[in-house]
């Protein structure tokens, strides 16, 4: 049986997604860019082959995917700072990163991002013990880490040139230092790294990577940033998951093909995605939301089709994921549409979200048994809120 097939840019896929680890809570904006274009033009200066840099760009953009759940709501900077929160961060993006089509390589430079060149870092490696690309991520990560905390004028250059060059033969690799060194002499170096910048930059420095792919890999993808995004709060354990399953289920009951039905799956897993930008003192809040509290809630679908329509192939996922909560009669959220404007896809993803939802645990309530939650869709129908015709596939297929 031939495999379902998708044309994407990988390149684009993981950009975007690092947008959504940025927009985590205590997360530095563009960080995962910036230590990503510090890395490729450190591989450049050192003359890299093409696979490796690569590697090293997808690397870069991924170092700090363990970064969540518990650990989200640490500041960069703390991480910095403390050895067992290094450890623990480059340990839990390990894990995660091995669930995805990546190398070994991959894996490893984000494995050992946090090692030193004299042994002194948290896996006790040392010198060449350490991949090359965990000794530029790290290089890269630590200079961004010093401009974030200062600036890019004159007098900060100096500091910041300064801290990394004492690093040298000790925290750093020489050679990596020397090349970065290079590198910072010119003005188009920190000119580029000013926030405004960045995307452009990056995109045309980015490997060319326009593949295609099978779904099943990027159903891992998105399975991946699912579990980040679920992890965010306790209450939420399983959430994202739980609607990709009931979305996947409705598809095939309604006839879709088996490549629509999987990227309908895809979008469900990612739907929440603009959820890393809230905090997390409002999604387990136990009372009531504040106005000023909601208005913050209702831009997590507006992040979710805005990152993911960054990625050309990815369109409709985009449509369905960010319309979650969208309703028939026009009072749903961000953009306010209407019946004509929602599709059953929308749908599908939406029902699917209200039911977990409300057979879930939350701060303030236990979850609804299966029966208090179907007569609740059955309200929101008869009140012009969601499709009759989805409720129903979702009752048939639970």
């Amino acid at each position: 049986m031939p495999r379902e097939k998708i044309n994407i840019s990988l390149n684009q896929l993981l950009s975007s997604l690092s947008i959504a680890l940025d927009l985590a809570q205590n997360r530095s904006h563009e960080h995962a860019r910036r230590t990503a274009y510090i890395s490729l033009r450190l591989a450049d200066k050192m003359a890299l082959d093409v696979n490796t840099r690569s590697d090293i760009y997808f690397a870069s953009l991924l170092h700090d995917i363990g970064m969540s759940g518990a650990l989200s709501k640490y500041r960069i900077e703390e991480f910095h700072r403390n050895q067992t929160l290094k450890k623990l961060h480059a340990d839990n993006g390990f894990e995660l990163i091995q669930k995805l089509p990546f190398s070994k390589f991959v894996a490893d430079a984000i494995l050992f991002h946090h090692d030193h060149w004299d042994g002194t870092g948290v896996n006790g490696l040392k010198g060449n013990e350490i991949s090359l690309g965990a000794h530029i991520i790290h290089v890269a990560d630590s200079f961004d880490i010093l401009l974030h905390r200062r600036d890019c004028s004159y007098e900060s250059r100096k500091v910041i040139m300064e801290k990394i060059k004492e690093g040298a033969g000790t925290q750093f690799h020489p050679d990596v230092v020397e090349s970065l060194v290079a590198i910072a002499e010119t003005e188009k170096f920190w000119m580029d790294l000013q926030y405004h910048n960045m995307h452009p930059i990056l995109n045309k420095m980015e490997p060319v990577r326009t593949v295609t792919m099978d779904v099943s890999d990027l159903e891992k993808i998105a399975e991946v940033f699912a579990l980040l995004i679920d992890n965010k709060s306790e209450f939420t354990y399983m959430h994202s998951q739980g609607i990709s399953y009931y979305s996947r289920k409705m598809g095939k009951f309604l006839g879709y093909n088996e490549l629509k039905w999987r990227k309908i799956g895809i979008a469900a897993y990612l739907h929440d995605l603009g959820k890393l930008a809230i905090p997390n003192d409002i999604l387990d809040k136990p009372g009531a939301l504040t106005p000023q509290e909601f208005f913050k809630i209702k831009a997590h679908p507006y992040y979710t089709k805005l990152i993911l329509n960054q990625v050309e192939g990815f369109e409709d996922i985009a449509r369905w994921a960010g319309n979650h909560h969208e309703k028939l009669d026009g009072e749903g959220y961000p953009e306010c549409l209407t019946g004509d404007q929602i599709t059953e896809e929308d749908q599908i993803i939406a029902v699917a979200d209200i039911y977990q939802a409300l057979t879930e645990n939350r701060p303030y309530r236990r979850g609804l048994r299966k029966e208090e939650a179907l007569q609740i869709l059955d309200k929101l129908v008869k009140g012009k809120k969601i499709m009759k015709k989805i409720v129903d596939c979702l009752e048939a297929v639970i």
